[in-house]
C-alpha cells in the first residue's frame, strides 16, 4: 500500500479543521462547530475547576489551550486560509 494514499480520509479533516476549506459545505461547517463547542466546554471547564485555588496554574493552563484550540476550529470554519497558487485544495477538492 503506497504511504501517502494510507490515510486520506483523515488528511482532508486534518487540513479542514486546521486550514479551513473555501468548498467547505454546510455539514461539515456544522460538524466543526460541534468540535470546537466540545473543545471551548472543556476549556471552561479546566479554567473553573480550580478558579483560585493555590496550584491551580497548569489546570488553568489546559483550559486556555482548549480554548485556543476551539478558537482556531472556529476561526477556520468561518474564515479558512486562502492559498490561489499554491494550489492546496486540488488533491482534496
Amino acid at each position: 500500500m503506497n504511504k501517502s494514499k494510507q490515510n486520506v480520509g483523515g488528511n482532508a479533516v486534518d487540513r479542514f479543521l486546521w486550514h479551513g476549506s473555501p468548498k467547505a459545505t454546510r455539514v461539515q461547517k456544522i460538524g466543526a462547530f460541534v468540535l470546537g463547542s466540545a473543545y471551548l466546554l472543556a476549556g471552561v471547564f479546566f479554567a473553573w475547576i480550580d478558579w483560585g485555588k493555590p496550584g491551580s496554574v497548569i489546570t488553568r493552563g489546559i483550559g486556555i489551550a482548549f480554548i485556543t484550540l476551539a478558537a482556531r476550529v472556529f476561526w477556520k470554519a468561518i474564515w479558512p486560509t486562502r492559498y490561489k497558487d499554491r494550489g492546496y485544495y486540488k488533491d482534496i477538492y
